[in-house]
């Protein structure tokens, strides 16, 4: 999986060519992932727990199906959302 802050931060900061840079070089690994049918509170336990804004959804086959983001999560529930992003944001000094 590739996002906008791979592209941001391991891309364009660490001075990589936009133009000869292969995706590969520069995604996330080791995507964190959920199933379609999981309970959305365990979705959102995870991505506290691992700090992640966004999560893979896969078929019981390990296809991707979605993207479940924390903008859906706010559709859902602005308290869930809000829990998310009080994990994910860096603290204020």
């Amino acid at each position: 999986m590739i996002t906008d802050r791979d592209i941001c931060c391991r891309g364009v900061a660490d001075g990589f060519d936009p133009a000869r840079t292969e995706v590969h070089e520069i995604m996330s690994r080791d995507v964190a992932f959920c199933f379609g049918d999981d309970a959305v509170t365990a979705a959102v336990r995870q991505m506290e727990e691992r700090h992640i804004r966004r999560l893979a959804v896969l078929n019981h086959d390990k296809s991707i199906v979605g993207l479940l983001s924390v903008d859906d999560l706010a559709h859902y529930s602005r308290q869930l959302a809000g829990e998310v992003l009080d994990t994910v944001r860096p603290a204020r000094h």
